[in-house]
């Protein structure tokens, strides 16, 4: 299983940009192979943000429903996922606390990676990312 971050979904649906077409190309394996990904609530709550802050509201409510559709039991952020993920920021102080959380659901849920853009999380060496340039150059 790997966790799909949130820049997945924006590269996909957003401007042009040269991570947009591997974006849908995954996206399109995601709905053919949907027990290989999930998401978190956080990845849902930052899609709602961007679009919220971009005053896109309308494509992220869409982006959202879609989401929650193909993920309808998205990984919760629990207690543990937020103390991991102070200890990851106190280690790399650099990486945003968001993406801290990303990384302690893959973490404390064993996932295989986390699919995304930001090479930011390299800095974790207990996490694997993959990133969707490299899946589909």
């Amino acid at each position: 299983m790997k966790l799909l971050d949130a820049n997945v979904f924006i590269y996909a649906v957003g401007r042009s940009h040269p991570y947009q077409q591997p974006c849908l190309r995954l996206l399109t394996e995601v709905e053919e192979n949907p027990g290989d990904y999930n998401v978190n609530v956080e990845v849902l709550q930052e899609i709602l943000h961007v679009f919220w802050a971009r005053r896109q509201l309308t494509d992220g409510l869409r982006a959202f429903d879609r989401l929650l559709k193909a993920f309808p039991e998205p990984y919760p952020v629990e207690r543990e996922d937020s103390v991991l993920a102070r200890s990851l920021l106190q280690r790399h102080p650099t990486l945003s606390p968001r993406d801290c959380i990303h990384a302690a659901v893959v973490l404390n849920h064993g996932l295989e990676a986390i699919v995304s853009a930001d090479r930011a999380f390299d800095q974790i060496s207990e996490i694997k990312r993959l990133d969707p340039l490299e899946l589909y150059p």
